[in-house]
């Protein structure tokens, strides 16, 4: 019973960082620089995944990433298969002073769809 208990506690004593990995169907929307940066994709059940904030991977394509995130406009409305990663990132909180965690998801791989 005293070996159940120590077991216990340690294990819910233990955190384990599971990352989110998701894969997306998604449109390419657009790109911009308003308050943040802004790499905005629409999945087939029209949610937006913004990947502005995020260290991506987006192999050759030029989201506007190079460009003071100027929408690319020859890729405006192509699909992609998206491979992304959540984690933690830091990013400045509305004041533009204060750092703050939030959880973001990252471009791990992407490719056009066929």
């Amino acid at each position: 019973m005293r070996l159940l208990l120590i077991s216990l506690i340690l294990i819910s004593s233990i955190k384990i960082f599971a990352q989110d990995i998701v894969t997306i169907n998604a449109t390419y929307s657009y790109s911009e620089f308003g308050d943040l940066p802004h790499i905005v994709f629409t999945d087939n059940l029209g949610e937006e995944w913004d990947f502005g904030l995020s260290e991506n991977n987006f192999g050759d394509f030029d989201f506007g990433q190079d460009n003071e995130y100027q929408t690319n406009e020859s890729l405006v409305g192509k699909m992609f298969v998206i491979t992304a990663k959540e984690e933690m990132t830091k990013i400045y909180a509305e004041d533009g002073e204060t750092e703050i965690d939030v959880e973001l998801f990252s471009v791990e791989s992407i490719k056009l769809k066929q």
